[in-house]
């Protein structure tokens, strides 16, 4: 029993002493230290999952392995040897390797199976460190890295909420809440429970107001400033007026500078996107002007060649024009002659430097001519 009495005394005094540090969050230099420090251990608990499923499986194998039937199996074997051993590995602690390279030096023969099964745990250690020790810690110190710099970035806000909170849970705390003399306050409240649970009746017929306070909430309460004159808390509202505006101020000016800031940045921006769109105009009508001479070109070109075909196609015209002319007199003057039949005239000929298939009138046969002929 005293042995056991001292340990429970050793983890209490543990963390008696881990719990005194927070009296310096009043001290903002200190104070975001230990908000930084409950922030990384909120982010360690996401990576606890993981480490714990690697280190598991690697002290299962590995003393399925090299121990196999010489782990008792009792919850101080199990924890010592699965669990124990592996979880030095974070910290590079390797104490496997020592004891897989006695089993592969081993000289005896008979020990081949083992050596065989000690080079797999070897592959297996290797990648347990790679993962575990590269991967894992790279990736949890990254997380760390953002936790801190986000508490930076917003250093101010994060104090003076931690001050507050200090403070409030140091004004609804219990009194003589220092141990040994704790215990007083715990028999009070264990008094006020089963009175509160004994009178319940008598509390239902009564009526509450907005302003009700519970007997256990007067009873927490520490302290309270009474001021030792009626001008005193005069002095109080103006200094916290004052304070106030003095807060509300500096966050006005800070958002100011933060604005004037984006102001001179959308202005350069806005700068850029107007050459932008001045270059991309000048191209735009170079462009513009290019496609227009190119296109006055083309029509200027069609339309010549389109006066080049009409005036070829006129003179093929007045040509046919005069074919059928000369055609039309000679048809006339055959047809005077059969009438006639006056035989002194000869046959017109006709030369046209157009005849259809190039074959002159001249050497063509005249029917009527051939028919009065007979």
């Amino acid at each position: 029993l005293l042995t056991t009495a001292r340990i429970i005394w050793a983890l209490d005094l543990e963390l008696w002493y881990l719990r005194s540090l927070k009296f310096v969050i009043a001290v903002k230099f200190l104070g975001l230290k230990l908000f930084m420090l409950e922030n990384m251990l909120r982010d360690l608990f996401a990576f606890v999952y993981m480490i714990f499923i690697a280190l598991t499986a690697y002290g299962v194998v590995s003393r399925a392995l090299i121990l196999y039937k010489q782990v008792p199996f009792t919850g101080r074997g199990i924890f010592g040897q699965i669990f124990y051993e592996p979880y030095w590995l974070i910290y590079g602690d390797v104490s496997d390797k020592n004891l897989l390279d006695e089993i592969i030096n081993s000289d005896n023969g008979s020990t081949t199976g083992n050596v065989a099964e000690a080079t797999a745990t070897h592959v297996l250690l290797a990648f347990h460190m790679l993962f575990i020790n590269i991967l894992l810690l790279s990736l949890i110190t990254a997380v760390f890295t953002h936790s801190v710099d986000h508490v930076r970035d917003n250093s101010d806000f994060y104090w003076r909420h931690q001050r507050y909170s200090f403070v409030r849970e140091y004004f609804e705390g219990l009194p003589l809440s220092s141990p040994p003399l704790i215990f007083i306050s715990h028999i009070m409240l264990l008094f006020l429970s089963i009175r509160r649970k004994c009178c319940s009746k008598l509390g239902r017929n009564q009526v509450t107001t907005e302003n009700h306070i519970p007997l256990s909430k007067k009873f927490t309460r520490i302290f309270k400033m009474i001021p030792t004159n009626d001008s005193q808390n005069e002095q109080w509202d103006s200094f916290e007026n004052v304070a106030t505006y003095s807060y509300v101020r500096s966050i006005l000016d800070k958002n100011e500078d933060t604005v004037m800031v984006n102001d001179e940045r959308s202005g350069e921006i806005m700068m850029a996107i107007d050459s932008n769109i001045a270059e991309t105009t000048v191209n735009q009508q170079q462009q513009i002007e290019n496609f227009k001479n190119e296109l006055m070109s083309t029509c200027k070109s069609v339309l010549m060649e389109t006066q080049r075909e009409l005036e070829d196609n006129n003179l093929k015209m007045k040509n046919r024009l005069n074919q059928m002319k000369v055609s039309l007199e000679w048809m006339m003057d055959a047809m005077a002659r059969v009438k006639m039949n006056d035989p002194k005239y000869p046959r017109p000929k006709l030369d046209s430097p157009y005849t259809e298939n190039n074959i002159s009138f001249a050497n063509q046969p005249t029917t009527l001519i051939t028919n009065s002929a007979e």
